[in-house]
């Protein structure tokens, strides 16, 4: 619709795509607080302090200078999000190190 395009002229089942979409929103969400619970429980970081390890991080996914990163994620709300899902990762990672893998 943004680009000017009519849905329904594509043929697309816009009931169904919501369906969908709803369905793996609600698995991102429950992982979100899950991972969140874990994260609290454990005392794992990642959402307050300093944003250098969260910089050199995402630096380091992106393959970009740090000031580039540091423009890039300079809005607050970019900065939170990074560290949120950096101590998501620490959190799934802590999982993967209790986990019997046989």
């Amino acid at each position: 619709m943004r680009r000017g395009i009519d849905p329904r002229q594509l043929g697309l089942n816009l009931d169904r795509m919501r369906d969908e979409l709803r369905q793996r929103a609600l698995l991102e969400v429950k992982g979100y607080l899950l991972l969140e619970a874990i994260a609290e429980k454990e005392k794992i970081g990642g959402q307050r302090g300093r944003p250098g390890e969260a910089l050199r991080q995402a630096r380091g996914e992106l393959k970009q200078p740090a000031e580039k990163v540091r423009a890039a994620f300079k809005r607050e709300e970019s900065l939170d999000s990074l560290k949120g899902r950096l101590r998501q990762d620490k959190a799934l990672a802590f999982l993967l190190s209790k986990a019997n893998f046989q």
